[in-house]
This record gives C-alpha cells, structure tokens and sequence, in this order.
C-alpha cells in the first residue's frame, strides 16, 4: 500500500479493505504526524490495525521506521507558525505505542525541519525520553537545528533536558547556530521565465512549499515548460533547506546569552568549518571544496569559534549582532585575535584599501571597507567593530600604482 500523497478517504477506504499486513501499516505509521484530515485518518487506521497485527510485527515497524517530518514552507517561517506539532504530539502519545521502542530518526527530523520552541521540545522527548534511548544530546549531535525562528522557552527546556552546565558536542553546534543568518533571497532565481512562483517551488524543491515533488508529476504544468532547463537544475543543485534567520534578533541575543550563563565554556566550543559553508563568506574557500561540498583533503578545513561563525556570516549585520559579540567576548575575550583556518586567510584588495584577512577582527575590518566602497549603510558593523576591540590597524595603505600586490605565504 502506498500512501505518500493518498488524500483522507482513499486512507481509509484503503485501510478498510486492505488486509492488515506490516508493508501497509509501515506506510500508515509513517502519516501518522501529518496535520489535518489525513493525519486523523491515518491515525485511526494505524490504531485499527496495531490491535489486528501480531505486537512483534508492531515494533519492528515503529522501530524501523520514522514519522514524516516534511520540511516547513518559506510562509511558516515567515508566519512563525508549526502546525503540525500537535499531530506530532498526538501521533506519540496513543495508547498502542505505549513500551514500544521509537525510531530514532523522528528525533532528528523534528530537531532539524521545526524550529526550537518549549512545544517541539516536548515533542522530542516523547521520542528519546525512553529507557532503551541513549542520552538526547549524543543522538542528537550531528543534526543541524532548525533556528529560522525560536523562543527562549525553547533553549531553556532544552537545557533542563539535556543537563544544564554539561559543555556537549550538541550545545556547541546549537550555539553556533544562533550566530548564524542567511542572505535574504532577493528574488526567486528560478521564476524568470516562469508565470507562478508557486507552482515552480513544487518542482525544484524549494522552501515555499513542504512538499517536493517530480518533474514527471508535473509534466502537464504550463510552470514546468515555461522554465529555463539550465536554470532550474542550478537552482536544484544550489538550493539548502532553511535552517536559519535572515538578521540575529532579540530572541537570538536571549538564547545566546542563556546557553552561556549556563556553560560559559561553549564560547570557546568550535565547530567544522564544513558545517558552516552555507552561511558564510565563501571567498578562497571554493577551491577546497569538491564537487559534493566535500573537502578536497582528507584533514577537513579546519575548525571555527563561536566568535569567528558570527563575523564571518555572508547575511546582514543589525545591532543585535553586536550584543552578540559582547556575550561571546565577556566568556572568551581572546577570540577576535585567534587565527582563523587557513582555508580563510586571503590577502583582499579593493579601489582603496589592501587587507589580510588572518581572524575575526580583521573579517569585520575587510567587510567596513568593502561596503564602505560601495556607499552601504555601515552602522551595524561600525558597531560589531567597537565591541571587537581594537582591530583599526588591520587596513593597510594602498601600495603605489605598479606595486606588487602582498601574496599569501601559507601558514
């Protein structure tokens, strides 16, 4: 039985004259957190059918397989809206799941694809919250969190959850990512020749929908003839679920400050320079990644403080980006002068200025410069600058016309 877009009635006609077997309950366990009419469908025959399946065949699905955690559309994010929480809720808490051991995945899921409230959090402990279950923090180590929109009440359950004052490989990659932003799209790259925006986000898999779907199931749509083939394969290939916000706000300034009150040391926790590359200046760095996003030598590119991820953010700077660095510098004072990896470390040259870019300091200096050049409104990063410290000296005079431009000498 295959049920992936089957709407509420064909669920339950299906399930009523399908004889109960493991392949068909899998597919119906698996629609079990989806909102609205076929979430409840779903529900109501998964629980028809666990009371007919022999109870080993029961656990072996719950265990093998996840729930559905579709990614969020941009009008969630933008709404800060999680609807199918409570489905999520209710999908963990029937009566027929009770001692059955849940597959880890949902976990990881709901942790990368729901932003970080109190509510997601007690969804997720109802996942991992069981005496077979590892600690949470362990299991949840290598997924990167969904931070487009959070609360405070989030972070801190989180806390109580996971041990508060504990430094682990969780917290760290969860405080780097509330120094992180992404550019705010300025347009849909892929809709010029296309006549709904919409319509064309189903196809390449883009966050205005929670759905993605083939070409070959829109073959009939005017959308998918009218785009440019070229176009819609780079945006395919390009194109990275949302995971943070546009511009730091108050709320990020909160979660930062409570993870660090609680664990002073995670300002000095660093992380890949591989699990960033999507929200930061990638200037010198692309030669070093291979085809798959990979890094070209088997040593990784090195590694970055929670200070270097925060001046080194590609997206747009705001006051609350300097609160930011204030909190980091009162644990770890040192930060804007360790040396950043050298996959970073790149001489710059612009119309008036010439600038190694060596550590956090110095990458605030170069963008000043930059946008400064390009008549851009630099109050944000006058201010990070002023809470770095002193970093003035890092612009050096422009070398008389026919000079040889300063090379990088490795180290």
């Amino acid at each position: 039985m295959c049920l992936p877009n089957a709407d509420a009635s064909l669920i339950q006609d299906l399930a009523t004259r399908t004889e109960p077997d493991a392949a068909g309950f899998r597919a119906l366990w698996q629609l079990n957190g989806r909102e609205g009419s076929r979430g409840r469908s779903a529900r109501t025959a998964a629980a028809q059918w666990a009371d007919s399946l022999p109870r080993d065949v029961v656990a072996g699905v719950v265990l093998d397989t996840p729930l559905q955690v579709p990614e969020l559309g941009e009008e969630h994010f933008e709404l800060s809206t999680t609807p199918d929480l409570e489905a999520l809720h209710t999908a963990l808490t029937v009566p027929w799941l009770k001692g059955l051991e849940l597959n880890a995945e949902t976990a990881i899921q709901l942790y990368s694809r729901r932003p970080l409230t109190a509510e997601s959090v007690r969804v997720l402990r109802l996942v991992l919250d069981r005496p077979d279950k590892g600690k949470p923090d362990i299991l949840l180590a290598d997924a990167e969190p969904c931070l487009a929109w959070h609360d405070s009440r989030g972070v801190v359950a989180l806390l109580d959850w996971f041990g508060r004052g504990e430094t682990s490989s969780a917290l760290v990659r969860l405080l780097h990512g509330f120094l992180r932003v992404m550019v705010a799209p300025k347009a849909d790259p892929c809709a010029r020749k296309s006549k709904s925006t919409k319509g064309l986000s189903r196809l390449v898999g883009c966050s205005y929908t929670s759905s993605s779907q083939s070409i070959e199931d829109h073959s009939r749509d005017d959308d998918y003839w009218a785009l440019d083939k070229q176009i819609l394969e780079e945006t395919r290939r390009s194109w990275h679920p949302r995971r943070h916000p546009h511009q730091h706000s108050r709320a990020s300034v909160e979660a930062v400050e409570c993870l660090l009150c609680t664990c002073p040391r995670l300002a000095r926790g660093t992380i890949p320079l591989e699990q960033v590359v999507n929200t930061i200046d990638m200037s010198g760095i692309g030669q070093l990644l291979g085809v798959s996003g990979e890094p070209s030598s088997p040593g990784g590119l090195g590694r970055l403080l929670p200070l270097q991820t925060l001046c080194l953010n590609s997206g747009s700077f705001c006051s609350h980006t300097a609160a930011l660095a204030r909190a980091l510098l009162r644990r770890a004072p040192e930060s804007p002068l360790r040396p950043l990896p050298r996959a970073l470390r790149r001489n710059v040259r612009g119309n008036s200025f010439s600038i190694f870019v060596c550590n956090a300091a110095t990458a605030v200096e170069h963008r000043l410069l930059a946008a400064e050049e390009l008549g851009e409104d630099t109050t944000a990063l006058r201010e990070l600058q002023r809470a770095l410290g002193e970093c003035g000296q890092a612009a050096v005079v422009l070398p008389p016309p026919g000079s040889d431009m300063p090379t990088l000498n490795g180290g």
